[in-house]
């Protein structure tokens, strides 16, 4: 799944608020901004992982000599 760098801060602001609203994790109001940032530092990662991983497939995929499709 593409996770778009631009549109993180507002998803994880979605993330937070649908887990808070279903009482799925209990934040103190001045917490909040803080767990946004460790979610977003999740899917920064993810995206980072996901980046990593394809470039490998490119190169392997290269080095084999076969269509990339």
């Amino acid at each position: 799944m593409k996770v778009y760098p631009g549109r993180i801060p507002t998803i994880c602001k979605e993330i937070v608020e649908a887990l808070m609203s279903e009482s799925l994790i209990e934040v103190m109001p001045e917490m909040v901004e803080e767990v946004e940032l460790d979610v977003a530092s999740i899917l920064k990662e993810y995206n980072r992982m996901d980046r990593e991983i394809t470039d490998r497939g490119r190169d392997h995929i290269a080095e084999r000599g076969l269509p990339y499709s």
